[in-house]
């Protein structure tokens, strides 16, 4: 399925962009759960519209997981490409204000992201800033992060956003010559010092989208096939090529 234009014609006007990655996280949640994750791992959608809208699926780690569930054949098998990027990773100039309330007793823990980019985390400063920061937060805690932007009538480059807001300035960001992209993060420790690595791809209008690596720990990654669930939401929505 080559991917489409969602925000020009012939598409804007027949169809609700919402419609669309709200799907798009369903069948990527679904493809993580029967075909890709080990069976101690678990993927959910969540949606959330408002002033930013963000739609993203979360993959979780439980500590117990239920013996019925088959376990995908190995899935350690896939080994991803070297990172495009890699830059040391000082998270100490951020600010930071909360309270974390643990529960001893166990239960699923946050290990990787998916965020499918929207307008509305394009359109003002602001709302770049927050995106970033927010996948910043899940690198703090090394949970991995993919992020997937389709937007075509928004041209801010979120990836470059990310490693300002890192202060990852020594040299220019990496821009998709199309401002389509998907990118993989995760936060890892190298004799001693932290750093981030970054898998970024170029996307193009009529071509398949790429596979991407999904780090669930930092021995086990996974392939996150983008073309098989964006093909499986174009026909479920009834969008032709």
């Amino acid at each position: 399925m080559p991917l489409l234009d969602h925000f020009r014609l012939p598409l804007i006007g027949r169809r609700h962009w919402e419609s669309f990655p709200a799907l798009w996280a369903g069948k990527i949640a679904e493809q993580l759960n029967r075909k890709l994750l080990p069976r101690a791992y678990f993927a959910e959608p969540k949606l959330h519209l408002g002033p930013n809208v963000e739609i993203d699926v979360a993959t979780f780690e439980e500590t117990s997981a239920p013996a019925a569930k088959p376990a995908p054949a190995s899935p350690q098998a896939w080994t991803p490409p070297r990172p495009n990027f890699v830059g040391g990773l000082d998270l100490s100039h951020l600010d930071r204000f909360e309270v974390l309330i643990h529960q001893e007793a166990g239960g699923p823990q946050l290990c990787a992201a998916v965020e499918l980019i929207s307008p509305a985390n394009k359109d003002r400063p602001v709302s770049r800033q927050a995106f970033a920061v927010k996948c910043i937060d899940y690198l703090r805690h090394r949970v991995a992060v993919v992020i997937v932007d389709l937007v075509t009538d928004r041209l801010a480059n979120m990836h470059a956003e990310i490693l300002h807001c890192l202060e990852l300035t020594a040299r220019p960001a990496w821009q998709s010559a199309t401002h389509l992209y998907t990118a993989a993060y995760r936060a890892r420790t190298v004799r001693k010092q932290p750093r981030l690595e970054a898998w970024t791809r170029a996307l193009h209008l009529g071509a398949p989208l790429p596979t991407v690596p999904l780090w669930l720990n930092p021995d086990l990654c996974i392939p996150l096939r983008l073309e098989e669930s964006y093909a499986d939401t174009c026909a479920s929505l009834r969008i032709s090529a």
